[in-house]
């Protein structure tokens, strides 16, 4: 379990100390994105412990002077032009998957999510090992078919390719569509090195698309687009019709090193301050401690478990505070 492996790790006395001193996050979902009158729950868990694995989390923390208390739309940021919350998924069914993974390393999904939803949402939060859990979930063979390495059911290969033009929409890299033609060669391969190191699950939905193939009507489109993505597109497309690529689809398991990331955070910015990541973490969990002095702690907060309170309509509000490039584990050889 991730906590486990936090306490195994470097400064695993330091964690369980700041861990038996953590307040908790609690995070007001609701139970349909679209129906907020239906009601919420929230789900709660260690400051601590969320602070270690995410960045996201840091910051919420960092910002907060009034308690640990957020809805479910400050934990994505939201509007957030990388993420877009499918029909399929809520906050709350991500956020559940997010806290049962803290406690066991473990990606429960219940078909509610896919993993390629749970490695996007993983992005937002600044999550790194949690988006290779969901890598490596993503590259599991399907048990029930006779094939290896098979996405999650035929449904998750659709919803891949679906979403690749999604996955370029939203990365925050003009597309040069009119000024391209007018470039050089280096010029064009220096956009495309910025490209691919954007996001590895850009480069992941750029290769999923170049295995499809232009056989695909949805690939096709991409590349009729012309502009810069198109250009990364065909050239992927070039690369793939060698042998060695064409073995296995990049969700196979001997292919997904590529895309993984480093999983240790980034230090935050200490400035003059020179403050590390332990003090950080510190400071958050002392500001958390006083906010909340006056507060009933819950009996059973420190368990395990993720823990659910439900309002039914009408109810008052009771939340109303609140790749650098990784060091690529498998170097691409063309």
């Amino acid at each position: 379990m991730v906590v486990a492996e936090l306490l195994e790790g470097e400064g695993g006395d330091e964690f369980f100390e700041r861990l038996q001193q953590s307040s908790m996050i609690e995070i007001k979902c609701p139970l349909d994105d679209c129906k907020p009158r239906l009601g919420f729950r929230i789900v709660r868990v260690p400051a601590a412990l969320a602070c270690a694995v995410s960045t996201r989390f840091r910051e919420l923390c960092k910002q907060s002077y009034g308690g640990m208390r957020f809805d479910a739309s400050d934990v994505f940021n939201y509007p957030h032009e990388e993420f877009e919350i499918c029909s399929r998924g809520n906050y709350i069914d991500f956020l559940l998957v997010f806290v049962k993974w803290l406690y066991t390393s473990k990606i429960y999904h219940d078909n509610k999510v896919s993993p390629f939803e749970i490695w996007k949402f993983a992005e937002v939060i600044g999550a790194p090992k949690f988006q290779n859990a969901a890598l490596r979930l993503l590259s599991q063979p399907d048990p029930f078919s006779p094939e290896d390495g098979l996405l999650i059911g035929d449904f998750e290969a659709e919803f891949i390719k679906d979403s690749c033009d999604a996955v370029w929409r939203n990365q925050d890299i003009a597309d040069e569509k009119e000024d391209i033609g007018l470039l050089d060669t280096d010029q064009i391969q220096e956009l495309v090195d910025e490209v691919d190191k954007k996001s590895k699950r850009l480069l992941f939905a750029f290769d999923c698309a170049a295995y499809i193939g232009v056989k695909d009507a949805e690939v096709s489109y991409q590349l009729s687009k012309g502009g810069l993505f198109a250009v990364c597109l065909a050239r992927r497309l070039v690369r793939m019709t060698k042998r060695k690529y064409r073995k296995h689809p990049p969700w196979h398991l001997t292919n997904i090193k590529k895309y993984l990331v480093d999983e240790n955070l980034p230090d935050d910015d200490g400035g003059d301050d020179e403050d590390d990541d332990e003090s950080i973490v510190s400071g958050i969990i002392k500001a958390v401690i006083k906010a909340e002095e006056d507060e009933a702690m819950h009996e059973d907060q420190f368990l395990p478990e993720v823990l659910f309170e439900k309002s039914e309509e009408g109810e008052e509000d009771q939340l109303m505070d609140e790749d650098s490039q990784s060091e690529t584990m498998g170097e691409e050889s063309d």
